[in-house]
């Protein structure tokens, strides 16, 4: 499942040209495609879908009732499977490492910026109105929203529970801190069939150097052109070369400033 209205609809090429490739290539697998840009045909196994933009927070909060829309067309999978639309596959990822074991019910990425952080730092929602409310006692992880798989009866009962939490929040005027994430982190608190990724399998690109290698990147949105006729005209995904500069300069910064800090054993949390 890809949803990738507006300018977004910019990365669907390389998305789907780099999963034939690398992901699951002996796998039959079909795309379900939510967009607004009629340059993306239905063919024998994409799906296109017609959705406009909502905007935010509505394009990811309503994202279960999108997915719920075709649950009847979803039963005929074995599994379910959703990216961000800004996803890069690099190697080849295969079942053994991918496909949840018998114990298994859904595979779950580790947010990359939060791993081993301590429990005010991590960003669920703390409003105990909120359907979605984690208190800071009650803790272990935090997942990304960007990359999530079930089996898929499990993965339409996940869609179900957040959709109703999501309506039932509305209903008091709340609108969970990380949305659809903040959603998920809650219902998957304290459960023991998740398979667990680590962040090699959604790898930011703003952060890649020589030395990493991730099997799945996650296109950094600023690098590139977002002029909506230039994207919907050209697929081909254009460098705004000053924006990259920039990027790349605040992390090299940040990461030669970390490193002199660490000669002096210097306690660095916030990196």
């Amino acid at each position: 499942m890809y949803i990738c209205t507006w300018n977004y609809s910019r990365f669907w090429n390389e998305f789907y040209l780099t999963s034939e490739k690398y992901f699951l290539p002996r796998y039959k697998k079909h795309y379900f495609v939510w967009t607004d840009d009629e340059n993306i045909p239905s063919t024998k196994n994409i799906t296109v879908i017609n959705q406009k933009k909502l905007w935010r927070p509505y394009d990811t909060l309503y994202r279960f009732k999108f997915f719920l829309s075709i649950k009847n067309k979803l039963k005929e999978f074995d599994y379910t499977v959703f990216f961000n639309a800004n996803t890069k596959f690099k190697k080849i990822i295969t079942p053994w490492e991918f496909i949840p074991k018998d114990n298994e019910n859904l595979i779950w990425l580790l947010h990359f910026t939060y791993i081993n952080k301590e429990n005010k730092k991590i960003p669920y929602e703390r409003n105990i109105i909120s359907k979605s409310y984690i208190p800071y006692w009650e803790w272990k992880y935090y997942y990304l929203w960007s990359l999530n798989w079930w089996r898929t009866k499990n993965y339409l009962d996940m869609c179900e529970w957040c959709h109703n939490a999501i309506i039932q929040d509305e209903s008091n005027n709340i609108i969970p801190v990380w949305h659809d994430e903040s959603m998920l982190n809650k219902y998957y608190l304290g459960r023991k069939d998740i398979k667990i990724l680590d962040p090699s399998y959604w790898f930011v690109e703003s952060l890649l150097t020589l030395k990493r290698s991730p099997k799945i990147i996650c296109l950094e949105k600023t690098y590139y052109v977002w002029h909506k006729e230039t994207m919907r005209s050209n697929w081909k995904l254009k460098i705004d070369i000053l924006n990259f500069i920039k990027v790349k300069s605040i992390f090299y910064t940040r990461w030669f400033i970390r490193s002199i800090l660490d000669l002096f054993n210097f306690k660095w949390k916030n990196y």
